[in-house]
């Protein structure tokens, strides 16, 4: 079986009710279940929270609302823990496929998750999305004790691009795996797993406020082309 999993608790740091804030005409945990929806491609969406909020916000959608334990609902809780009790909740296979789609990515696509998903058969590997924005991180610079800045690298900040090292940042939007491979990294099979590139706009997360209002520019922006 293939599911979309979709992690929507009701708290949030940065932002009050942030799954239920708006991009457009869509709440962003309604938008993850249409894009998932869109895709057709999942034999069950599962959306994981401890929020009431967020039930009745789906509860007309076709995806089936997971209560996430309290334990596994606070700031410090981690997106592996998510996972463990999505698996034992519905005793999942060992080849059965999780899609863990983050609210927070409200420009991902449905193409975007069937582009990821024929990698993960064609490779036969886990699959995380990441912007396809070449990091210089060598250029990268920090901060002293004396609040001073200090390079991170002995290369110089200076050098020229093509004398640099670069990375790629893992923009949250899709992660494929199966149980197997979860349970074997015992977590998310990041290390070793088949990149699948986006685009800046594709790759946005809300994180803040600043973020968030970043988006519905954008949003409001394409709906007007």
């Amino acid at each position: 079986m293939i599911f979309s999993l979709i992690p929507a608790r009701g708290g949030s740091k940065g932002i009050k009710d942030k799954n239920l804030s708006k991009v457009g005409n869509l709440s962003l945990v309604l938008g993850a279940i249409k894009c998932a929806e869109s895709s057709g491609i999942f034999d069950n969406i599962v959306v994981t929270s401890d929020s009431l909020k967020i039930k009745k916000e789906i509860q007309a959608k076709n995806a089936e609302f997971l209560r996430r334990p309290k334990s596994i609902s606070t700031d410090s809780a981690s997106a592996r823990e998510v996972v463990e009790h999505f698996i034992l909740s519905k005793d999942l296979k060992d080849d059965d496929i999780v899609v863990y789609l983050q609210p927070t990515s409200p420009f991902r696509t449905s193409k975007n998750i069937h582009e990821a998903l024929d990698i993960f058969y064609r490779e036969k590997c886990a699959v995380t999305s990441v912007s396809e924005e070449k990091l210089y991180y060598e250029k990268y610079l920090t901060l002293d004790n004396a609040e001073k800045l200090r390079e991170l690298f002995i290369k110089s900040s200076s050098s020229n691009r093509q004398s640099l090292n670069y990375a790629f940042k893992p923009n949250g939007a899709i992660y494929i795996f199966n149980k197997l491979m979860f349970e074997t990294e015992d977590g998310f099979p990041i290390n070793g797993s088949c990149p699948y590139f986006m685009n800046k706009i594709e790759s946005l997360d809300i994180d803040d406020p600043k973020d968030l209002e970043i988006c519905r520019a954008i949003s409001k922006n394409l709906n007007e082309k």
